[in-house]
């Protein structure tokens, strides 16, 4: 019998790489992508751990529109949380990784510094010829240039922003007066204080889209402010 043919290196390497990658994506299918979309059936339904899931459409999420104000209470509290954190981290951040090679600061603050480590040092020695003072070399050279670095914590610091609680849990519990009840302590007490799977369930999807929504948005408008290195535009 005469052999096969053998197997195209592309392929072969295609194949292998599959193999290798294999195990994550079961593990990710199995602990994350299986939980996301059973969450998802979930959330038209009532549903408590101890009883079965029963369907009721779409109830949980009028009820979470129409009739739960404390879901816009901790939904306006979370978005407060992200409106101030976000620039005071980025901010401070920036600022505490120009000043310092310092280590174990903070996660956005190593970033940062990894991102000026990238910034060219013929910038800076073009900027002091043309009789660019620190500050100037500052906003027009290590800001533009960190940009892209900017635009990732930022990022990372509203889906950080959106899943803020343990701070409440711990030393508040959401009060005074539900004044620090973020929305990931409210889905929490949701799901396993009152035991409303079904509806904890409704309430993550809708934080699911919120801060989709508005990762989107920053998306969009990056283009405008975010400079990439050869690049004529921000």
């Amino acid at each position: 019998m005469r052999a096969g043919r053998p197997m195209k290196l592309s392929t072969r390497e295609a194949l292998n790489g599959y193999l290798f990658f294999s195990p994550g994506l079961i593990g990710f299918l199995a602990f994350m992508g299986f939980p996301i979309l059973f969450s998802l059936y979930l959330s038209f339904t009532s549903y408590n751990i101890y009883n079965a899931p029963k369907w009721i459409g779409w109830l949980n999420y009028k009820i979470l529109f129409t009739q739960d104000t404390l879901f816009y209470k901790s939904l306006g509290n979370t978005l407060y949380y992200v409106a101030l954190s976000v620039p005071l981290n980025t901010i401070l951040g920036v600022l505490i990784a120009v000043l310092m090679n310092l280590w174990a600061v903070g996660g956005s603050m190593i970033v940062y510094l990894a991102g000026l480590q990238g910034v060219p040092r013929s910038l800076y020695e073009a900027a002091t010829v043309d009789g660019a003072g620190r500050l100037r070399q500052f906003w027009n050279v290590t800001i533009p240039m960190l940009t892209p670095t900017i635009f990732f914590n930022v990022i990372m610091g509203v889906l950080g922003g959106f899943q803020v609680f343990i701070q409440a849990y711990i030393m508040t519990g959401g009060g005074p007066n539900n004044s620090t009840m973020f929305y990931a302590l409210y889905l929490y007490n949701k799901a396993f204080k009152d035991l409303q799977m079904g509806y904890a369930s409704a309430m993550a999807w809708v934080l699911l889209v919120v801060a989709m929504l508005l990762t989107l948005i920053i998306i969009k408008t990056s283009g405008k402010w975010v400079y990439y290195e050869g690049s004529d535009q921000k």
